[in-house]
């Protein structure tokens, strides 16, 4: 089985379980006949990078196409790595324009903070006038009856309590902070939509893929996450099949599978210490003022562009983060 991959026989049986069943299952989608324009979302992150070296192994008939969604606003070192493993690999990664780029959506629309998900609900309840004012969910449903979604966040009704994603109270004290300090700045998520999702189903229809590859893992966390119960199912908005051969594989199993194939990175993680990349400057990144003072002096532009688009939601970023810290040494009730 290890030979037809590649790889000695002896290198295969030392690889994870999980690493050797991602083969196994890689081969025998990418090879299945019912596909035969296959398209594979390259991001320039650590993740896609397993993803491609995965992809590129066990794709025998090279029918796969590999795409960059340019969002507008990129670290320098991730398109670098993108011309090394065009190099590596000996295959085109095809460059796809955004509909709209993150700088245009942020001014069109408003800009992202916390996650997408919590942007989400803000924007939406933005949209209505609504007054960030602790009420009865009835009550609220009623007078604002075209965002039940919205205002079921807002007032935890979702299963599980605050406990479940879904619910405002998962994130901790953001309730209570919303309403000390209403977002003075239009919120919205829309960014993603037309620099990724919108682009995606275009690309979908005029490359007439029938099956797309991303490398979303299991472990990640998130919405996103939840989204999805195996590695393999039908997306409904292309209707095309959608796979993701990373979506079992651990952090130590990815670490294998880079220390057996010399998976290299881009400089986002060997020289800027990044542990994940995301789009360049987003504010749900975790710790984004480390990680755009690590990159200051090697991007200066980009990190200036960074803070324009962004300022606003890092403002009030900062804000919630402060006001969680005091709430947990105070000991106030998690709302």
């Amino acid at each position: 089985m290890a030979e037809k991959y590649g790889i000695g026989e002896h290198v295969f049986e030392k690889l994870p379980v999980m690493v050797q069943d991602a083969f196994s299952k890689a081969d025998s989608v990418i090879n299945n006949d019912k596909y035969t324009k296959v398209g594979c979302s390259v991001s320039g992150g650590a993740d896609s990078d397993v993803m491609m070296d995965l992809i590129t192994r066990v794709d025998r008939d090279k029918k796969t196409k590999f795409y960059f969604f340019n969002t507008g606003i990129e670290f320098r070192a991730t398109l670098e790595h993108l011309e090394k493993l065009e190099e590596k690999y000996g295959v085109p990664i095809v460059r796809i324009n955004p509909i709209k780029s993150i700088p245009t959506c942020c001014n069109d629309f408003g800009t992202p903070v916390i996650s997408k998900f919590v942007s989400e609900q803000i924007g939406r309840l933005q949209s209505y006038g609504f007054d960030w004012r602790e009420a009865p969910m009835d009550e609220l449903l009623e007078q604002y009856p075209q965002a039940t979604s919205s205002i079921k966040w807002w007032c935890n009704g979702y299963q599980d309590g605050r406990h479940t994603q879904f619910n405002i109270g998962y994130n901790k004290w953001l309730k209570l902070f919303i309403m000390s300090h209403p977002p003075k700045f239009r919120v919205s998520a829309k960014c993603c939509h037309y620099t990724k999702k919108l682009v995606a189903r275009q690309l979908v229809r005029t490359e007439n893929l029938d099956l797309m590859c991303t490398g979303i893992r299991r472990c990640e966390g998130g919405v996103r996450r939840l989204s999805y119960a195996n590695c393999l199912s039908l997306n409904k908005k292309t209707q095309i099949d959608n796979y993701r051969p990373l979506f079992w594989i651990g952090d130590a199993d990815k670490a294998a599978y880079c220390e057996a194939f010399d998976v290299t990175h881009s400089r986002c993680y060997t020289e800027y210490g990044f542990r994940r990349t995301g789009c360049a400057g987003c504010p749900f990144a975790r710790g984004i003022d480390e990680k755009l003072e690590s990159v200051a002096t090697a991007e200066p532009q980009m990190v200036r562009a960074a803070h324009k688009i962004f300022g606003a939601a890092y403002d009030y970023t900062r804000k919630y983060r402060d006001f969680q810290a005091i709430c947990g040494t105070r000991g106030v009730r998690r709302s």
